[in-house]
């Protein structure tokens, strides 16, 4: 586990999607296949985010849950770089 803190973040204390590229590429091999939203848990959890921060949610767009919408949007980026190899909404491992 790593604490957030040390993470980039938006003034709110919230980190920036980019600070979840590391984590996600530390978590995503730690084992070979992964279900997308077990992974987004995974790594939430290794960078130790508290609850508040976790519960935070976006007030329009549905009201989504903003740390897990950055975890896929890191995960967007790897896979766009090809450092991360996914499946339709199933499974992700590490190239």
């Amino acid at each position: 586990m790593i604490d957030y803190l040390t993470l980039k973040h938006s003034d709110d204390g919230m980190p920036t999607w980019d600070a979840y590229l590391g984590p996600v590429l530390q978590t995503v091999g730690s084992k070979n296949l992964w279900r997308r939203r077990e992974l987004v848990t995974a790594v939430i959890e290794y960078v130790n985010l508290p609850n508040n921060l976790k519960e935070r949610r976006y007030t329009s767009n549905g009201g989504g849950l903003i740390a897990e919408n950055r975890v896929l949007f890191a995960i967007s980026d790897l896979k766009i770089a090809k450092l991360i190899v996914t499946w339709p909404e199933v499974l992700t491992s590490i190239q």
